[in-house]
């Protein structure tokens, strides 16, 4: 009878025990939820060049991408906006664009915002000639940092505004049918003193436009000189000409 009563108390104990412990974990604030966190990287997941690790944390994985994107594309920013972050990074990504991605919990990664790596080439562009397919305009025509310059007429003044560390010069000229090929000379002055010449071959039976772009030239080389644009062509119905023109 002792025994039995013995037995009886030390399961009831026992139980009491196990109901405080699970009590416990049930009442215990926020234990029932599971955690899920908001994970950022800058560039391709795998091997990314910055791993921002966990920026936020959420009581589920579900309906909070849109939350989780949003502060990754902010962080990402943020960072970027130190030069130096930016130009390690854009140095990584050889000057191509990154993206960010971010996830939440254990869902796969996602696209956000793209970054563009600014250009890190800082000389001039170079030289070119080219063919190409008519243009509307059939009139020859002469650009200067995009200011168009009368080909027709004596010297004269043109102010040429200062756009990037370089003043371009382009030129663009119709070209009637032509069944040979013909060679296409287009040469750039400055003070009489030859800068540049472009020559290239159109190609046989076209009409075409020939396109010539300058090596671009220093602003401080540019402005208070006297420039030339002279062309020459052997096509049919073609005169060859110039035009000179200051810059103040």
């Amino acid at each position: 009878m002792i025994n039995s009563l013995t037995t009886t108390l030390i399961k009831l104990a026992h139980n009491n025990a196990l109901l405080v412990v699970a009590l416990a974990i049930c009442c215990l604030p926020g234990a029932a939820h599971a955690k899920a966190h908001c994970f950022c990287k800058l560039g391709p997941p795998a091997s990314p060049i910055k791993n921002f690790g966990e920026i936020a944390t959420y009581n589920t994985q579900n309906g909070h991408d849109s939350s989780c994107s949003n502060l990754c594309d902010a962080t990402i920013n943020s960072y970027m906006k130190d030069s130096g972050n930016r130009a390690s990074a854009c140095s990584v990504a050889n000057g191509t664009t990154i993206v960010a991605y971010s996830a939440v919990g254990t869902k796969a990664y996602r696209a956000g915002m793209t970054y563009t790596c600014p250009t890190t080439n800082s000389g001039p562009a170079a030289g070119s000639i080219k063919f190409v397919p008519l243009f509307p305009s059939a009139a020859r025509r002469l650009f200067v940092n995009n200011e168009e310059v009368n080909t027709f007429g004596q010297l004269f003044p043109v102010k040429v505004p200062i756009q990037t560390a370089y003043t371009t010069f382009k030129l663009e000229d119709k070209l009637e049918f032509h069944a040979q090929q013909w060679t296409y000379d287009a040469t750039l002055y400055r003070d009489n003193v030859l800068v540049e010449r472009l020559s290239g071959k159109s190609p046989p039976a076209s009409k075409v436009t020939v396109v010539v772009y300058f090596t671009g030239q220093p602003n401080s080389a540019v402005h208070g000189h006297t420039w030339k644009v002279e062309w020459h062509y052997n096509g049919n119905q073609f005169s060859n000409g110039s035009v000179s023109f200051l810059i103040p």
